[in-house]
């Protein structure tokens, strides 16, 4: 794109040079052995080697796949045991029994809504689909993991180990056995998580008018609940793309310091809860040699790299689900019609256990509605059930069975070629991009992952008014109005080929836009709107790296200049706003009046917000001044204003627009003053003077100890993106953002990995892996990663722990 070009100079034409290449065929292999300088011993049969290195990263040593996964359960399980045990529990859906039905699990929904969900989406007969769809292999690490855990469970606690403090929970009623089926549940819930995980209050609460309800149909739970529990579906669902980010940027040759590929990889998920990622080691001599993190219960590397490969994953822009509008029956609106035919709602009843406020255990039942698309599901005043029509949910990771499959394949991929040749054959990613280098200089990004079977003309045709904003809704009364497409041995879905995916050897990134701008030298186009949108604009973070990479010229690029690139905590919107609030400040009183002490009041705390804007360096430091906040505050009152830029969006100049602030529309001036003045006036209530820095304030707790975070929020171009919310005392707890981050590079030796999981290894308050690698993040550290033998071995914080591996 010309754009990009006049931005980089010359430094554009050495990145011009690069060439994509011919896409390999299905017969690249993708087993390739570790290479002989790896010399990891082969494990005793019937045995595993749990490995520590420093921060209590586990490196496990198996001799087959049930001893792999036997590993790792009883690893996680010693740093993390109460949290996977916590979510099992959600996963099966027995909170109500354990902790009250009117209690809310940790995403605030109530435990018997909760439970309902749960039961209703693993219902005995799809997990035992899904199961016998595994190969054995992966049947094989499950089963491990399983009983890898359980060996934690029915282990005395150790007072020198991992496990010290985690036996806090394991003799409560609610820390049970943990089965294969369990697991796969726990992956179900995963699969869907982009799409009916954010609907579950909203198909909980689907229940037929009263008017209408069939005698048969029924709910032990009261019909005011449910749509208290609706309504706040839609808000769950639009904050997910704000609070589920990532940043992946892949260097290829033409422009490494090396040579080689380098990648960097940058997930932002939250800081508490089952969705934490946990890095580990996997090797089985001969045939897997991967390192990285997985979330809870997974079995296998998410995010990782090995001898020849380094990948990572982006929350995408692509659509999973769809609604359908079905048009009822009039004769009976227990039934809808496709064609003209009549088709009943199937009811499907789900009991759970609940206690009571007498500790006693009952019964409780919902009724759920099934359509040929799937569930019906209700928001009050946005999605109705009434006399005439009803919304179902059709998500495509439903039937996503491959999940697990597909990462197994990742893990064992040692090229850009092999692991793309694996995601068009599987195509199991469910809801992420995936971003590669390999150790060739050859870099990758693809959307390939399980989106909706409708291409733009069906689009164009089936779509009915949206009931709720960006919400895709189709016409459910017609059956041409179908997915179609076959993608991984799935109906419904879009094949490989409508997918966009780029291969490079400059670089390609991605900050969750969508694909189209991974690299403006070669613009992504053409693609279905579900897949890949084009003339959007681009977010913040997004143009921040492509704006850093323009600007690099003729210099190489290394290691340490991607750390120093993310850790920067860059605001890159506070250098487009620059010129705006100057102008605003130089007047900024005016609009407020002067006719009463109100006013000088508010004046004098404009005038401190605007010295503490004029005085700050445009990051979100730990040391950084008061004027991020200000500037957070500020821009966070304008994000319902369309003319809050000067220069809007321009689709034939995305990587510039918008820019300037248009401080002198009175709306904007008026919202950015209001914002400010609120600021100040909580900063002083808070007893935060010009002296407070950034990491006073935005804070992550360890025990008593308060540790102080950088980092700022992603949609203000903040690459090392950090979500945080407030405190009594005016501080800021950290909830969602930066999470596993990895920086790999290349070298004749193999993988060199720098990491930092930024809220450390274990959720286990009394380990000594809860807070330590926060403590090195706060600080600006990272961790050198052991890989090799030799590596491992010298560590001098090296110890080992053999198991014998139980059925």
């Amino acid at each position: 794109m010309d754009e990009f070009k006049q931005q980089a100079g010359a430094g554009w034409r050495r990145c011009g040079r690069g060439r994509g290449y011919a896409i390999m065929g299905m017969m690249v292999a993708l087993w390739a052995g570790a290479p002989a300088a790896r010399a990891a011993p082969v494990p005793a049969a019937g045995t595993v080697e749990i490995r520590r290195t420093a921060y209590g990263i586990p490196h496990i040593l198996a001799h087959d796949d049930h001893a792999l996964g036997y590993g790792i359960g009883y690893a996680y399980a010693q740093d993390n045991g109460c949290l996977l045990a916590d979510e099992i529990i959600t996963v099966t859906g027995q909170r109500s029994r354990y902790f009250g039905a009117a209690a809310p699990a940790g995403d605030g929904t109530r435990n018997v809504d909760s439970d309902f969900f749960y039961r209703w989406l693993n219902d005995p007969a799809a997990l035992t689909a899904v199961w016998e769809r595994q190969p054995a292999a992966i049947q094989a690490l499950v089963r491990g993991y399983a009983a890898g855990y359980e060996h934690w469970r029915q282990e005395a606690p150790d007072a020198s180990g991992a496990n010290a403090g985690a036996g806090a929970c394991r003799n409560q009623p609610w820390v049970r056995a943990v089965t294969a089926d369990d697991i796969m549940a726990l992956m179900r819930r995963l699969q869907v998580h982009a799409g009916l995980g954010q609907f579950a209050r909203a198909v909980v609460a689907a229940q037929a008018p009263a008017a209408v309800a069939r005698p048969g149909t029924r709910s032990d739970t009261k019909p005011d609940t449910h749509a208290a529990a609706g309504q706040a579906t839609l808000p769950d669902w639009q904050a997910f793309s704000q609070q589920y980010g990532s940043n992946a940027l892949a260097v290829g040759k033409d422009l490494s310091a090396n040579g080689k590929g380098l990648l960097l990889g940058n997930p932002h998920f939250p800081w508490q809860g089952p969705l934490r990622f946990y890095q580990m080691h996997l090797t089985i001599p001969g045939e897997v040699d991967v390192m990285g993190a997985s979330l809870a219960g997974v079995p296998v590397i998410n995010i990782g790299y090995n001898q020849g490969l380094a990948w990572t994953h982006t929350v995408d822009s692509a659509r999973h689900f769809t609604l359908y509008r079905l048009k009822l029956d009039p004769r009976d609106p227990m039934r809808y019609l496709v064609d003209g035919k009549p088709e009943a709602l199937k009811p499907v009843q789900v009991t759970v256990q609940a206690r009571g406020d007498d500790g006693a255990i009952h019964p409780v039942t919902h009724t759920f509605y099934e359509s040929r698309y799937g569930p019906v599901l209700t928001v009050p005043g946005k999605l109705p059930w009434d006399t005439g029509q009803a919304y179902a949910m059709r998500d495509a990771n439903l039937d996503n069975w491959r999940f697990l499959k597909q990462w197994y394949e990742i893990n064992r991929a040692t090229s850009v070629a092999a692991l793309r040749a694996s995601l068009q054959q599987t195509l199991g990613i469910p809801w992420v991009n995936t971003v590669a280098a390999d150790s060739t200089g050859q870099t990758w990004l693809g959307t390939l992952s399980v989106v909706p079977g409708v291409d733009d003309a069906k689009l164009r045709d089936c779509a009915v008014a949206p009931a709720q904003g960006p919400l895709i809704v189709l016409d459910g009364a017609r059956s041409a109005c179908a997915w179609e497409g076959k993608g991984g041995g799935q109906d419904g879905i879009m094949a490989p080929a409508s997918l966009p995916a780029l291969a490079r050897t400059d670089f390609v990134q991605n900050g969750n836009d969508s694909a189209w701008m991974s690299n403006p030298a070669a613009p992504l186009t053409g693609y279905p709107a579900l897949a890949n949108r084009q003339d959007t604009a681009l977010g913040a973070r997004a143009r921040y790296a492509l704006h850093w990479l323009a600007g690099r010229g003729e210099r190489a690029i290394a290691p340490a200049d991607l750390r120093g690139m993310l850790m920067s905590n860059r605001v890159y919107l506070a250098d487009l706003a620059d010129d705006g609030l100057a102008r605003f400040c130089a007047a900024p009183a005016d609009g407020l009046g002067n006719d009463n002490g109100r006013a000088k009041d508010d004046a004098a705390l404009l005038a401190q917000a605007c010295q503490a804007l004029r005085s700050w360096d445009h990051t979100a430091r730990r040391d950084s001044t008061l004027g991020y906040a200000y500037f957070a505050a500020g821009m966070q009152a304008l994000r319902g204003l369309p003319q809050a830029w000067a220069q809007s969006f321009d689709p034939h100049r995305p990587l510039t627009t918008p820019t300037g602030l248009n401080a002198g529309d009175p709306a904007v001036a008026a919202a950015l003053r209001q914002a400010l003045i609120d600021t100040a006036r909580q900063l002083k209530q808070a007893g935060m003077g010009p002296d407070t820095r950034w990491g006073d304030i935005q804070i992550s707790t360890r025990g008593k100890q308060r540790i102080p975070i950088g980092g700022g929020l992603g949609d203000l171009g903040v690459y090392n993106a950090t979500q945080s919310g407030a405190l009594p005392d005016g501080r800021r707890e950290v909830t969602y953002g930066s999470s596993y981050i990895q920086l790999v590079s290349f070298t004749a030796e193999g993988p060199r990995a720098q990491t930092v999981m930024t809220y450390s290894e274990a959720s286990d308050p009394a380990s000594p892996y809860a807070a330590d690698q926060t403590l090195l993040y706060s600080g600006g550290g990272w961790v050198d990663v052991p890989y090799t033998e030799q590596q491992i071995r010298a560590d001098p914080h090296y110890r080992s722990t053999v198991l014998r591996v139980q059925p």
